[in-house]
């Protein structure tokens, strides 16, 4: 505000001078026409009245440095006239707008700050929402891990339970198997050792003696040796 100030005073202090003359200019222009007729007569008069005229290269001779006040009020309050219309209709509206720039700057300057302040709280939330989604997925992936591992050991002792049920029924059934295979090779074997006995014997034998017969057979088998039992 006051550099702009200070170089419009010195351009209206410029102007000033340039279209007001100084009175010494005036008084050194010389008079045209009755003026320059009369300067004689004047010179008479003050030569009659006991003045000395004026020497060549005296003070008096050119009038050049006379000073007169009224000329230097006048420019004055030209001046002050100047400097108050300029501040009037020049220094307030460029002021005015100086200043709505200044403010125009200092809001853009506060809203760029607002928003760089903004944008950092955003990055450190985003940052924070970040962090907290790894550690979620983090947290899921060990749960997962977790259940898989859940999951097999279920599925590994469902199967070892299956096996030990499978491996048990077929037990039974082997069992079962030789029991069948074993009653019917004892049946097969009285039934050939009575054919024996009747050929040897060349005679039928009755129901008692048939009867100890089988039995004597079947402690022979099963004092023979039985299949021993599978494990």
């Amino acid at each position: 505000m006051r550099r702009p100030a200070l170089f419009i005073t010195i351009a209206a202090l410029v102007v000033l001078t340039g279209v007001f003359p100084s009175s010494a200019a005036e008084v050194a222009t010389p008079a045209s026409g009755p003026a320059l007729a009369e300067a004689p007569l004047h010179q008479d008069v003050a030569t009659a009245a006991g003045h000395a005229t004026p020497a060549p290269g005296g003070h008096g001779e050119a009038g050049l440095f006379s000073f007169d006040a009224m000329i230097v009020v006048s420019q004055m309050l030209n001046f002050l006239i100047l400097l108050a219309l300029l501040r009037a209709f020049f220094f307030g509206p460029i002021g005015q707008i100086l200043e709505q720039r200044a403010q125009k700057v200092k809001g853009e300057l506060e809203e760029a700050a607002r928003k760089n302040t903004q944008a950092q709280s955003l990055q450190e939330e985003y940052r924070a929402k970040l962090a907290a989604i790894d550690q979620e997925c983090y947290r899921l992936r060990q749960e997962a891990i977790t259940e898989a591992q859940k999951a097999k050991e279920t599925i590994l002792a469902e199967a070892g339970e299956k096996a030990e049920a499978l491996q048990e029924q077929a037990r039974r059934e082997i069992a079962m198997e030789r029991d069948r295979a074993w009653a019917s090779l004892k049946e097969r074997m009285v039934q050939l050792t009575m054919l024996a006995a009747e050929k040897v014997i060349e005679t039928s034998l009755d129901d008692q003696m048939h009867h100890d017969l089988i039995r004597k057979t079947i402690d022979r088998l099963d004092q023979a040796g039985q299949p021993e039992q599978p494990s």
